[in-house]
């Protein structure tokens, strides 16, 4: 079976032997497996993200290394799309929660019903991949009034989905041409609810299609990032936006170091010292001080290599402003400076480091500079080193949520907790912790209180993992997967 061939040279997922199969009937009968549904896995808070985003991947795969003249579980021949850009993929044909399983036992996802689903009236086994997308997220947006095992956070589910899908799918993912089929598909499924489960069922499910237009609505006001697409040399070249965004520091040096004074800019200097506390403790809990060799990538005026200098065996920075590493020679005049674009060149080669940080520039960056970024920042990770980054610009952050009320809310620059399980896991890492930090709804322009107040209660909030939702600036601790 081809879906099996994809997931076992991907180690994504299992597809269970067929006992038998039925084609006039439409019966498919699968070896028994100890498995839970996927609907029922996500309604586990810790672990919802993390699966979600195996199916994501699972389904790229399938789009991307389906081969051709392979045949499918429903006895069909299909043609491959490799080669075709963004024409026609191998459908998976009903790719939703009810059809995705997880082994507990064995820690690995199953899927199963490679037939197309009867009520999207879709009888060619080629087609766009934003279908199979599109039937994912009508299951998984569909609610039932007694639902034994809800999904929570269903909608960060959603875009955790589909970040990962278009960061792992070289199609990338065509948000508008998802909208269209969500659309279409809506009203097929909804005749098919009334027809199977009666009237009244189907109107008591109606809210479901309508919260799924509003959640895609969102996402095309967010500019939500299509994905990479295209060969990996596409993806590792700048796009125009992130020409501009590397350009626009260039030029600085001595002035951006000031906006750090706390005299020039008092709330900046109160976060990087609720930073600098992070991570003392980051590098207590997680790394033996004096044998740790140290990358900092986006080094800037050298703030996180000063910081770490006295801690570590060495110390690298790398940036592409070359008037800022002027600073950074002063403030860390130890350390090794590279004044290079690793999405160019990678100029650190084989190297590893059991410390790499990158602070202020993911949420500035463009995401296709982003997946960049961090993949080869991923690739310099020693086995059982640590990754340590910020999202200083979290979107869910309760700053951000009453500008969204008051109408002043700017998606662009900012990054969401999914956005950034989308990139650790497109590096084939995991999270280990995640700090909280500026939990109050305070500004450099707006600071509302005396920074001395302002920092006493924010030492208070720092750190406490239930303020993550709230906090606009998140430090991550990851790992290898």
């Amino acid at each position: 079976m081809a879906g099996r061939r994809v997931g076992q040279r991907t180690g994504l997922f299992i597809v269970p032997d067929i006992v038998s199969f039925d084609d006039s009937r439409g019966e498919i009968v699968f070896e028994r497996l100890y498995a839970t549904g996927l609907r029922q896995a996500l309604s586990d808070r810790a672990r919802s993200m993390e699966l979600v985003g195996r199916a994501a991947r699972a389904l790229a795969a399938i789009h991307n290394q389906m081969e051709a003249g392979e045949t499918t579980a429903g006895g069909g021949s299909r043609e491959t799309a490799s080669g075709r850009g963004r024409g026609p993929v191998l459908l998976h044909g009903d790719f939703g929660v009810n059809n995705v399983f997880y082994l507990s036992g064995s820690d690995r996802i199953a899927i199963i019903d490679w037939a197309n689903a009867d009520w999207i009236g879709i009888d060619e086994p080629l087609g766009a991949p934003e279908i199979d997308v599109a039937v994912f997220l009508l299951s998984l947006f569909q609610r039932r009034v007694f639902e034994p095992a809800p999904i929570f956070r269903r909608r960060e589910v959603a875009r955790h989905f589909l970040s990962t899908y278009a960061a792992a799918s070289p199609l990338g993912l065509d948000l508008d041409q998802l909208r269209a089929t969500v659309t279409r598909f809506a009203r097929a499924y909804a005749r098919f609810d009334r027809e199977f489960k009666g009237n009244v069922r189907a109107l008591a499910r109606r809210h479901s299609l309508i919260d799924l237009d509003l959640f895609l609505r969102r996402l095309s006001k967010e500019g939500f990032a299509n994905g990479a697409g295209g060969t990996e040399a596409d993806r590792m070249e700048h796009s125009r936006s992130a020409i501009r965004y590397t350009d626009r520091h260039k030029g600085r040096g001595p002035d951006y170091d000031e906006t750090f004074s706390p005299e020039v800019n008092p709330y900046r200097a109160m976060v990087w010292r609720l930073e600098q506390r992070a991570l003392n403790r980051i590098l207590q809990d997680h790394l033996v001080p004096g044998k740790i060799a140290h990358l900092d990538f986006a080094c800037g005026t050298g703030r996180i290599l000063g910081h770490f200098l006295k801690h570590v065996a060495s110390a690298t920075g790398v940036d592409v402003s070359a008037s800022m590493m002027e600073v950074a020679r002063n403030v860390a005049p130890s350390a090794e400076l590279i004044e290079a674009d690793l999405t160019q060149q990678d100029v650190l080669a084989d190297r590893e480091f059991d410390l790499i940080t990158a602070f202020r520039f993911f949420p500035n960056a463009e995401p296709k500079l982003r997946l960049a970024v961090f993949q080869v920042l991923a690739r310099h990770l020693a086995p059982h080193g640590i990754f340590v980054f910020n999202n200083h610009k979290n979107r869910n952050s309760l700053r951000r949520r009453i500008s969204r009320l008051l109408g002043r809310e700017v998606a662009r620059g900012t990054m969401t907790h999914a956005d950034v399980e989308a990139l650790v896991a497109a590096g084939n890492l995991r999270i280990l912790e995640v700090i909280p930090l500026a939990s109050l709804p305070l500004s450099e322009k707006r600071r509302l209180l005396p920074i001395s107040v302002a920092e006493s209660l924010e030492r208070r909030f720092s750190g406490q993992p239930r303020l993550a939702g709230l906090a606009q600036n998140l430090i991550y601790v990851c790992a290898r997967a």
